[in-house]
């Protein structure tokens, strides 16, 4: 049986902007470092020893117990936090075989910068009416035309519910990062396609 990479992530409720969203993927804010010495110090202490030591899998702990203790103590704390499973889906997941729920498939690097966070935005079809730059006027039909395609498969957590439109996405962004690399980071080269369970919330 094929071995897939997975990692746990701490991550709170609310997105990057600091503001409640209702994508609910790996790109979200953990838990920050404290500006005081306090049992939540310690708690942070733990979690990044208890990440991977292998730089290109930094982001993620390693141990499905730690990660729990982890989600227990911030709970304490009185942080909103959701305690994802994330599995590298090189090809579609047997997701029936997984007993936490599923809650989509994500497009973004192993640093967890994400493809589909951000998208909404590029597909804002009103935008094309304010650009001037002439390759903006270039690429905005084409992140419009693929907001139109990509927007409606998007579930409820903001990510995608099957892996094949999860892949086709992830080709798509690659190849726009290439013609316009002035828009994108050049992380958008390294993407990869994720499997996502929930395993706690609070």
């Amino acid at each position: 049986m094929k071995e897939y990479f997975t990692g746990f992530l701490l991550l709170e409720r609310e997105g990057m902007n600091g503001k409640e969203t209702s994508y609910r993927g790996i790109y979200r804010k953990e838990p920050e470092y404290p500006e005081q010495k306090t049992e939540e110090m310690d708690i942070w202490k733990r979690s990044a020893y208890a990440r991977w030591d292998i730089k290109k899998y930094s982001a993620f702990i390693r141990d499905i117990d730690d990660a729990t203790r982890l989600f227990t103590e911030y709970v304490g704390l009185g942080k909103q936090v959701d305690l994802l499973k994330v599995i590298l889906a090189d090809e579609e997941i047997n997701i029936e075989k997984e007993k936490n729920q599923f809650i989509g498939y994500d497009v973004a690097t192993f640093g967890c910068y994400s493809a589909i966070a951000d998208r909404p935005v590029a597909w804002d079809a009103n935008k094309i009416n304010r650009v001037s730059d002439d390759k903006e006027l270039i690429a905005w039909p084409l992140w419009k035309l693929e907001g139109r395609y990509f927007s409606p498969r998007l579930n409820e957590s903001g990510l995608f519910q099957n892996w094949v439109d999860a892949e086709l996405f992830m080709n798509v962004e690659q190849s726009l990062s290439r013609i316009f690399p002035e828009f994108y980071e050049k992380e958008f080269i390294d993407m990869n396609v994720f499997a996502l369970f929930l395993i706690f919330s609070a």
